[in-house]
């Protein structure tokens, strides 16, 4: 679905887009694209929301971040970059959230901090001078 044939790791569903009926799915993977596909009456169509300089292969859907409506998108991959994608008005934008100091295994959103408002992104990864690693961004 990628296009160019390079293999899907992970997809998440969720609602991205309030004119579309149901979820939207982010997909990525070894093409280094995370892709919004989305159904539109009996057709599905993607879009190319962020391209990482390596593989993409974690994904997750959710209200990530309280200055922007709606849910965010966060990603990561070989580049260890966590990287949140968001709609701005019509347009998608990109924030790198974090690169982490060695591998970056995956990410979540919820709230495992009552004392925050909102939700948190939390990364699990390795960092080799502390062993493995669970961060709250």
């Amino acid at each position: 679905m990628q296009g160019d044939n390079s293999p899907l790791i992970e997809v998440a569903a969720g609602e991205l887009d309030s004119d579309s009926p149901g979820d939207e799915l982010v997909a990525v993977g070894e093409g280094n694209k995370a892709l919004l596909i989305s159904g539109h009456h009996d057709s599905w169509e993607k879009e190319l929301l962020y391209t990482d300089p390596w593989w993409l292969y974690t994904v997750e859907i959710g209200d990530a971040d309280l200055r922007h409506d709606g849910n965010e998108i966060i990603t990561s991959g070989w580049s260890d970059h966590v990287t949140m994608i968001y709609r701005n008005g019509s347009e998608w934008e990109t924030e790198l959230l974090w690169d982490a100091p060695d591998w970056v295994y995956n990410v979540g959103i919820g709230d495992m901090d009552p004392d925050r408002p909102g939700n948190e992104i939390l990364v699990a990864g390795e960092d080799r001078r502390r062993g493995r690693d669970v961060t709250l961004l």
